[in-house]
């Protein structure tokens, strides 16, 4: 049975102001499955730093009481999504609403269609004595954005919003979905043209090389106390934004991208063609950074950010596609770092001749490594305390020393490093 938009039950759910319902399915309604406690995820992710969280890999008696007084057991559905749309997107709500995505390929799909599968798996510690009416107050919908109707089309899991709770302890759930796409079918790679996600308490868990077969036009994973962990994406625009739980991507490749997480440690490979920012708080940040400017923008914008901490950053700049010679490959580079009682360790081991940097280096209550390659010309300034080598005998004010690098005299002045710390060293290797 499928309940049409109306006035009625799904209002009782969390389904936000500008999502429109068109068909959803009660928990209770759905396809009885096997009982599985352990999720496919705690056995296929291959990331080598990855530890699969306990609520995917516990067994059963680690998760429930010796008691056989509740209800136990899975359910699925599965909804199909048009691959024509401007949007696809995934939403959750509710505060039962938790779970884990992932992404994989599929040769047994409808031609032009995605397929989302759900799987709900519930633990009634409430003890209503029939899980229907556990599962009622849960709901899998085919939803689409307002007012663009159906050009931004997704699936929502909710619960209720005033979820019950007992003396003993509260009903549990968990949802695992899995978006499929189309299998590659020789040289050509299935483009999204937009994926969102919105899915607060979930991990996203990619496994497989994504980009192996899809590329995405604009990415958005957001997913608050949740990890979001990848072996490797492809997209124009990235946006991957969490909470509390860690960033862990080996390989993105993208246009534009940004990265936030907050309370857990950001890491990975970036490549970006023309700006990249990663901001996070109270965590630590490892990103090794490519920088592959484009002839025709001629430049790239990094910033990197966190807070109490360490920052490690190491960018290798490469020459604009498709220039042939040196006096083509001049481009402005543009890299910020930045912490706040952490260190920053930047090291930029390539660097094209020409090149038109400008890169700053700051901290406070901590030190400041950076390191150039030979290629470097320009200037450079240290504040605060400490240096290990530098060349020439510029002027010194103060705890202030600039001075320049170069080998043609006409490229004096044509990078700009500086480097600051409050309280800490700043260090300089040329």
């Amino acid at each position: 049975m499928r309940y049409q938009t109306s006035k009625g039950w799904h209002s009782d759910f969390s389904i936000p102001n500008n999502i429109a319902v068109i068909s959803c399915a009660k928990g209770s309604e759905m396809q009885n499955s096997s009982l599985g406690w352990v999720s496919s995820y705690s056995s296929e992710f291959t990331l080598d730093t990855f530890t699969p969280p306990q609520e995917f890999s516990a067994k059963p008696s680690s998760l429930l009481p010796s008691s056989n007084k509740f209800n136990y057991g899975t359910v699925q559905t599965s909804l199909s999504l048009p691959l024509t749309s401007e949007t696809l997107f995934l939403l959750s709500r509710g505060r039962s609403s938790t779970g884990g995505l992932r992404i994989e390929p599929s040769s047994d799909l409808e031609e032009g269609m995605a397929r989302v599968d759900v799987k709900i798996t519930y633990t009634d510690f409430a003890n209503y004595g029939d899980s229907n009416d556990f599962l009622t107050q849960t709901a899998v919908c085919l939803i689409q954005r307002k007012p663009e109707k159906r050009k931004h089309l997704g699936v929502g899991l909710f619960s209720l919003r005033d979820w019950p709770t007992s003396s003993y302890r509260r009903s549990q759930l968990s949802y695992d979905v899995t978006l499929v796409l189309p299998e590659s079918r020789g040289p050509s790679i299935l483009r999204l043209n937009a994926f969102e996600t919105d899915l607060p308490n979930f991990h996203h868990l990619f496994s497989q090389p994504l980009d192996e077969f899809v590329t995405f036009g604009n990415l958005l994973l957001k997913a608050e106390n949740g990890i979001i962990n990848a072996v490797s994406l492809t997209a124009d625009n990235a946006t991957i934004h969490t909470s509390n739980r860690e960033i862990n991507v080996k390989s993105l490749t993208s246009n534009f991208a940004s990265l936030y997480t907050v309370n857990s440690e950001i890491r990975g490979h970036f490549t970006t063609s023309h700006s990249l920012e990663i901001k996070a708080r109270n965590t630590k940040v490892k990103a090794d950074i490519e920088i592959l400017p484009q002839y025709s923008t001629g430049g790239g914008h990094v910033v990197v950010q966190t807070t109490n901490k360490a920052l490690e950053a190491t960018i290798n700049v490469h020459r604009p596609s498709h220039s042939s010679t040196f006096s083509e490959s001049s481009s402005s580079l543009f890299i910020s770092t930045t912490n706040n009682n952490g260190i920053v360790d930047v090291s930029v081991p390539s660097l094209p001749l020409d090149s038109a940097l400008n890169l700053t280096a700051s901290t406070t209550n901590g030190r400041v490594t950076v390191t150039l390659p030979a290629t470097y010309e320009g200037t450079y300034a240290l504040s605060r305390l400490g240096r290990k080598r530098v060349f020439g005998s510029g002027p010194t004010k103060g705890v202030i020393i600039r001075n320049s690098v170069y080998w043609d005299e006409r490229n004096k002045e044509k990078c700009v490093v500086v480097l600051k710390s409050i309280n800490g060293q700043a260090e300089l290797f040329l």
